[in-house]
């Protein structure tokens, strides 16, 4: 008996050939193109996680700060520098699982899907970053049960 089980699919990918060719170049991401979409290579996504000292733009904060490892921001914690800079795990989770607009600011995400996923990383090493856009797929997955023998 199989089981069809529901999963998300994130394609990131970029419409602007420069902005492309800007990644390629500083960055060494790869790329599968697709008509006027220029998709990240699953060998490149790695690329799209925070590293320390990248400047990312916070979702519900509008200066840029610095990323930090989680030991130097509690440090900057204790200096009340919070608001300058961010820690690894926290700038993770903005990419990787970022909290609704409408929790943040009570927007309805439908109506205004352009505040949709603003967390993103603005500059690494001095070079401006690129933030791609993104496509969610759902994908249809067949799980297998497994017989018990009797």
């Amino acid at each position: 008996m199989t089981k069809k089980a529901k999963r998300k699919k994130i394609l990131y990918y970029y419409t602007d050939p420069i902005s492309a060719a800007w990644m390629a170049k500083y960055f060494k991401i790869k790329f599968i193109v697709d008509e006027k979409k220029y998709y990240i290579h699953s060998e490149s996504l790695h690329i799209l996680k925070p590293q320390e000292n990248d400047i990312f733009l916070f979702l519900w904060y509008d200066n840029p700060m610095i990323v930090k490892s989680d030991e130097d921001y509690k440090d900057m914690e204790k200096h009340g520098l919070e608001d300058k800079f961010i820690s690894m795990t926290q700038a993770t989770n903005e990419i990787l699982n970022p909290i609704p607009p409408k929790e943040i600011y009570g927007y309805d995400t439908n109506k205004h899907p352009s505040i949709l996923d603003r967390s993103s990383i603005a500059q690494r090493r001095g070079i401006p970053f690129h933030w791609p856009e993104k496509e969610v797929l759902k994908v249809k997955k067949k799980v297998k049960k497994n017989k018990v023998a009797k």
